[in-house]
């Protein structure tokens, strides 16, 4: 049982000592760059410097005792970039995407919504006037050069559906 407290109260003090200096890195930091908003500070590869991270997951370089901002890319000698390893590193722990690829997802998300819609109308149909035992009306509008409207097209006259 005393192990067990010795063991989780180390391990908490370890936590806490992490934070703490975690926080000492931030605030120096922070101390340089007043007034800007900093998502996340942590030491480079270069012993000294500083990498403060921004919401989008863009960074700069900092090296506080010598009151220095260094923005731009570091490459070692064979040319890979440290900084792109640093910002990919950071944005796939942080979740963070390219505008482009948000704009993806919520298209993909759009067009599983309108699949389902789509379904239900074709299952369902549309329903014209006060009488339930009226047929369906659906209505087409298509592109001659669209290879979606074609099999549309194709698709509702299996289903024996006048267009």
């Amino acid at each position: 049982m005393i192990k067990k407290i010795l063991l989780s109260s180390s391990v908490i003090v370890a936590l806490n000592a992490t934070t703490i200096i975690e926080e000492k890195q931030f605030e120096l930091v922070q101390s340089i760059i007043p007034g800007t908003k900093i998502e996340k500070v942590k030491p480079s590869v270069i012993s000294g410097m500083y990498e403060a991270y921004f919401k989008d997951g863009s960074l700069m370089y900092v090296i506080p005792d010598k009151r220095l901002l260094i923005m731009g890319e570091i490459y070692t000698n064979t040319g890979q970039s440290l900084t792109q390893k640093s910002i990919s590193e950071y944005k796939s722990t942080n979740n963070i995407k390219e505008p482009i690829e948000q704009s993806i997802d919520e298209l993909k998300i759009n067009s599983l919504e309108n699949k389902k819609y789509l379904k239900n109308l074709f299952d369902m149909g549309v329903k014209v006037g006060k009488n339930v035992e009226q047929k369906y009306n659906i209505v087409l509008f298509k592109s001659l050069t669209c290879t979606y409207c074609k099999k549309l097209e194709e698709y509702l006259k299996d289903k024996n559906l006048e267009l």
